[in-house]
């Protein structure tokens, strides 16, 4: 009687022993330790930036209080995410915990960064692994581009031109960077976006002004110098043929008087 009472109470046991495991093993197959979920609410996501500080928020699930977060930024010494607020708490037999955390960087150079972030083991503790104090448990890594630079747009060949009342007005200019818009505005009015070189069309006579602005992949604005240019009356000759005119008809008043004098004599 006692034998086959250690025998049922052997196989409860074992029963037992069996459903924790099981119930175990789906939990760790569901939730692998070190159970980290990392979400990135605002910061560096593989973009362009044009300001030199970046603020990086994000969220983090993780099972128990056992971690610290870091991150280090271009591969240099680990630093501390110590503002961190837990907006969350469940008790699954092990406690899962949501957390906001946030840092700042700040004096950014130009040009392409990454910054990893570290979920760090705070004590020793056994999971599916054995981690002890100090250990990598999590990293996430990301890059980013800072591109605070301003493109430079120059206008080709119309400062201080006189053009002809019938002809077009060639709009050529370069740029020193991939851009995404450019636009024009004549005389101060509204912009024109531009897809390239262009030609200005029924341009009225006169005296004008004309800028170009750029906006590169980044969202930096730049702008052209202001560029004078006229466009002739098409009732009276513009400045330079009144020149050539007036000077030629004093020439040939000169050529006359030589002329008379020599009769004269």
């Amino acid at each position: 009687m006692k034998i086959k009472t250690l025998s049922l109470a052997l196989i409860l046991a074992l029963l037992f022993s069996t459903v924790a495991v099981t119930q175990l093993t789906g939990l760790i197959r569901a939730n692998p330790y070190p159970g980290v979920n990392l979400t990135t609410t605002e910061g560096p996501q593989n973009v362009t930036y044009n300001v030199n500080t970046i603020t990086l928020r994000f969220l983090v699930e993780y099972y128990y209080d056992i971690c610290s977060f870091f991150y280090s930024l271009d591969g240099e010494k680990m630093e501390p995410i110590e503002n961190t607020t837990v907006i969350s708490q469940v008790d699954y037999k092990v406690v899962r915990t949501t957390l906001e955390a946030s840092c700042t960087l700040s004096n950014l150079t130009e040009g392409w960064h990454n910054v990893t972030f570290y979920v760090i083991a705070s004590r020793e503790f056994i999971w599916v692994e054995s981690y002890e104090k100090g250990d990598i448990m999590y990293s996430s890594n990301t890059m980013f581009i800072i591109d605070t630079i301003r493109p430079e747009i120059s206008i080709l060949g119309m400062e201080k031109t006189t053009y002809a009342s019938s002809v077009d007005i060639p709009l050529f200019f370069t740029v020193n960077e991939s851009v995404s818009r450019i636009t024009y505005s004549l005389d101060g009015r509204h912009n024109v976006t531009l897809a390239g070189n262009t030609t200005l069309t029924e341009v009225t006579y006169g005296a004008h002004r004309i800028n170009l602005f750029v906006t590169d992949n980044a969202g930096n604005t730049g702008a052209s110098d202001t560029i004078l240019f006229n466009v002739a009356n098409p009732e009276f000759p513009p400045a330079a043929l009144l020149v050539t005119s007036s000077l030629s008809l004093h020439v040939m008043g000169l050529g006359l008087l030589a002329y008379f004098k020599k009769r004269k004599h």
